[in-house]
């Protein structure tokens, strides 16, 4: 709404020329914005993204499969982060995810981001990936030994027609590891250079990806951790010792048992400038999560933690 010498307006483009609405496009406009919620909230509900409150937060067919080491030791849920991008104007015909266009696009872009720009993004392989009527997921699927029987997912990549995307992913970044104490106990740490590096990658990706689909509004980037209370972040920058370095007391831990951490962004205003922006935001908000108040992936001059160029997701 316009206000302008005493008068509030509505304005519509029709054609060349932006007009002031009349009651009826006023209205039409409501009851599509009120939609277009409407039909959100739905997908995200039926994606077990709306309430981090909810039992089932963050499971679908992919993320139940993700495989971490720790459910198998100590008899606990499985932890896992999913990253997901959603436009907010969603439309089951924008593209179509199987034609030999976009795959061969998305060979071609599976690498090449900010901050490791040699590393591939997600495990794509033309000849490993699952079709579904909505969309298509590439798994990166582990072998199966005695004790691993049933179909486990080290990561995944996922793609849905409507424009939606999402990684899920677990044991990279989140692991055991014995901290010295008297006597030694072991923690559960969740890397926090890997987190938001992979982040990072994933928004720059994301410019790119809603350009060839070309849309250029909202969209909403939704990270869901699960199953992580009581665990402690670590890979920190060289300026931060590492909770396993040094012990003279207990370090600070994860207080939720599921979260979310919700970043808007438009693609035709993304710039580098604007991802390092939303990078330190989540950062700030994910380590705040885990009871730590700086954000311990940059050094001291505000770079990020060069460690991250070591993960290999090949």
């Amino acid at each position: 709404m316009i206000t302008f010498q005493g008068k509030n307006n509505y304005y519509v483009r029709h054609n060349t020329l932006v007009n002031p609405a009349t009651q009826s496009e006023v209205k039409e406009m409501f009851e599509y914005s009120k939609k277009i919620i409407n039909k959100l909230e739905d997908f995200l509900r039926r994606r077990n993204l709306y309430d981090d409150r909810d039992n089932n937060f963050g499971l679908n067919d992919n993320s139940i499969k993700l495989y971490n080491e720790i459910v198998n030791d100590k008899n606990k849920q499985l932890p896992f982060i999913l990253y997901s991008f959603i436009p907010k104007y969603l439309d089951e015909n924008r593209l179509n995810t199987t034609s030999q266009d976009f795959l061969d696009w998305l060979e071609m872009h599976k690498a090449g981001f900010e901050p490791a720009i040699n590393k591939d993004l997600f495990y794509f392989n033309k000849y490993q990936k699952i079709i579904k009527l909505d969309g298509i997921t590439f798994p990166n699927i582990l072998p199966k030994t005695e004790n691993l029987k049933d179909e486990s997912y080290l990561n995944y990549f996922e793609i849905l027609n409507n424009g939606f995307f999402e990684s899920g992913i677990s044991s990279e970044i989140i692991y055991p590891r014995m901290i010295k104490d008297t006597p030694p106990t072991e923690k559960t740490f969740v890397h926090l250079t890997r987190t938001i590096g992979y982040a990072w990658m994933l928004l720059s990706f994301a410019k790119h990806f809603f350009g060839k689909v070309g849309y250029y509004d909202e969209v909403i980037f939704w990270l869901s951790v699960v199953n992580v209370k009581n665990f402690v972040l670590a890979g920190f920058a060289e300026k931060w010792a590492e909770p396993f370095s040094f012990y003279s007391g207990i370090p600070s831990s994860c207080s939720h048992e599921k979260f979310k951490i919700i970043e808007k962004f438009m693609v035709s205003e993304m710039s580098e400038k604007l991802i390092k922006e939303i990078v330190l935001d989540l950062a700030s908000k994910f380590s705040h999560a885990f009871g730590e108040s700086e954000i311990k992936c940059f050094d001291k001059e505000g770079n990020f933690n060069k460690n991250f160029s070591y993960w290999d997701r090949r």
